[in-house]
């Protein structure tokens, strides 16, 4: 019971530094290559990469496997 609530309050220290980072623009990125664009490419720089990054966490969030029993998947539906 500890380990899996440790795992879980690092999941969600890990989402709460990702939102400051992402607030503060600290994020990774590219920022040579969208700082040469125009004005306009900036701004379309920023809405494609909040849209891949929503997309990758809720693909991630939707992917996430489910453990029977400590056992993944594959292992659980072999031993049913």
């Amino acid at each position: 019971m500890s380990e899996e609530l440790s795992r879980r309050r690092f999941v969600w220290v890990t989402f709460l530094g990702a939102i400051v980072a992402m607030r503060g623009h600290g994020h990774l990125g590219v920022g040579s290559l969208v700082k040469r664009l125009p004005t306009a490419g900036r701004r379309a720089a920023l809405i494609v990469s909040q849209i891949l990054m929503l997309g990758t966490t809720t693909g991630s969030a939707r992917a996430r496997p489910t453990v029977r029993a400590g056992l993944p998947n594959e292992v659980a539906a072999v031993n049913q």
